[in-house]
């Protein structure tokens, strides 16, 4: 067959496909002469448009005269701070906010206080959690605790006794009944010494978070700092946040390790350290001898300064 007939047999059409073929052409040559006609037609002006855009032009010069006049509120509310002597036994919270405090730290003040939290001397005011260094500094010299609260933070032996017994009634009542929706916490707690009974007179802190709170307690021999209670499951900043005003941390209390004692299942139990560490950590101190001091142990290529700094707290010494 020849290439000429090939072509033509291609563009030959049947008289069905030639009709159909016709019928587009016109669609598209009408479609076209449409959108062209469309495309010059004279655009409606709407008679509404400049009261639209001196609308909108007013709406936009409110916003920035709102957000100048917050700037201005800003700048001056520093100028506002009063310090004045003062019971953070009995402050509001607006007179609180008046001393410089931030809303959140109030607020803290007042929640401790609502759950039957007393300060007994101007140092407690310092355990609260969300209170910077800077802000108790600025108002210790103006802190005056009543004599009657100076003198309830002082307990008689014999009154220490029975709350001791209260307590271990406490805790065994928690072991046999459901923990109930009354919180009670009288004091604050110490975190490295607390048992389940005390966490959980804590408002926010169930049963699991207890008993979660003292298994990793024991595990790292001692809480260093609150924010360690985030490296449980699920305990996040706003927990702590919760909690903290209630605690007290005294880092006396940790358990260390002694680096020239310790064999490798001692040290891998710790969870900043862990099998290979460990393990470095001995072969060093029998290939080298003793160790001299703590700083020692950067020697191993496992220990950068990220890992010394978490462990070095947990980890000691003795000649």
């Amino acid at each position: 067959m020849s290439l000429k007939k090939r072509v033509n047999d291609f563009f030959e059409f049947y008289p069905s496909e030639k009709k159909g073929v016709f019928y587009l052409a016109i669609l598209m040559a009408v479609w076209i002469v449409g959108l062209y006609i469309y495309q010059r037609m004279p655009a409606k002006v709407s008679h509404g448009d400049s009261e639209f855009e001196a609308a909108v032009l007013e709406y936009y010069q409110g916003l920035e005269a709102q957000a100048s006049q917050s700037a201005g509120e800003q700048k001056v509310k520093p100028a506002s701070v009063q310090l004045f002597s003062f019971d953070p036994n009995v402050l509001s919270l607006d007179s609180l906010k008046l001393l410089g405090l931030p809303e959140r730290t109030a607020r803290a003040i007042v929640n401790y206080r609502s759950s039957g939290g007393k300060f007994r001397n101007p140092e407690d005011l310092a355990k609260i959690y969300v209170l910077s260094e800077e802000d108790f500094t600025r108002l210790e010299p103006f802190i005056e605790i009543s004599l009657a609260e100076r003198k309830a933070g002082k307990q008689p032996e014999k009154e220490m006794v029975i709350r001791e017994i209260e307590r271990k009634e406490r805790e065994e009542k928690v072991k046999t009944e459901d923990h109930t929706a009354k919180y009670d916490v009288p004091e604050l707690i110490e975190l490295n010494l607390a048992d389940t009974a005390d966490l959980m007179a804590i408002r926010g802190i169930g049963p699991f978070f207890a008993r979660k709170i003292i298994e990793r307690r024991d595990a790292l021999g001692g809480f260093r700092h609150y924010e360690q209670l985030k490296e449980i499951y699920r305990f996040d900043d706003e927990k702590l946040e919760l909690v903290a005003p209630y605690l007290t941390l005294d880092t006396t209390l940790v358990d260390r390790i002694d680096l020239n004692k310790a064999d490798i299942d001692r040290l891998k139990r710790h969870p900043y350290i862990g099998f290979k560490i460990a393990n470095s950590i001995v072969q060093m101190r029998n290939a080298h001898g003793p160790y001299r001091r703590v700083e020692d142990v950067q020697r191993s290529y496992l220990i950068n300064d990220s890992i010394f700094g978490r462990i070095k707290p947990y980890l000691i010494v003795h000649e």
